[in-house]
């Protein structure tokens, strides 16, 4: 986080790292890297400030720029694979939208990176390389669906998440 953010300066941080990614959108290529980095650090800034919708829209940009690099990627361009950080923003943006009192976007969102995930690890052979799994995405739905008090989802997550809730701290 920027200096700005340490001081609880968020307007200035925001500022200055909006300044940047504008700098990046008018002289760099937009399939690389530095995006991927600038929303990150966007969205450090707004989830210090416990602004949730800025945290949400940081991270789908955070998402978008990895599939973009990713579409890249595959269209055989050489680069940086984006899978870890486009997992870690998921992941994230489940919490997000909880933590912004959408409990419906985040177990919905759940439910997509945990079919996302189920299915890439039946086709693949290997452990995939990102830090959360389709049972990551079920043990937090989970949680989030307890603390929620939602008695049907507690039930639809429980039959996915069968090692249960992991220690997961959602509340800052």
């Amino acid at each position: 986080m920027s200096a700005f953010g340490g001081l609880h300066l968020y307007g200035d941080a925001l500022h200055a790292q909006q300044q940047w990614i504008d700098f990046l959108k008018s002289t760099a290529d937009e399939d690389g890297q530095a995006f991927v980095q600038a929303y990150m650090i966007l969205e450090g800034i707004y989830a210090e400030a416990k602004d949730w919708h800025g945290t949400e829209q940081a991270l789908i940009q955070t998402i978008d720029a990895c599939d973009r690099i990713h579409s890249h990627l595959a269209a055989g361009n050489t680069g940086i694979d984006p899978t870890a950080p486009r997992n870690w923003a998921q992941y994230t943006l489940v919490s997000a939208y909880y933590l912004g009192g959408d409990t419906d976007s985040a177990l919905s969102k759940a439910d997509d990176f945990y079919s996302e995930y189920s299915q890439k690890q039946q086709q693949t052979p290997y452990l995939l390389p990102v830090a959360y799994h389709a049972s990551d995405f079920a043990a937090l739905a989970l949680q989030i669906a307890k603390e929620s008090k939602r008695p049907n989802a507690i039930d639809y997550w429980r039959r996915r998440a069968p090692g249960g809730i992991k220690i997961i701290a959602l509340h800052p």
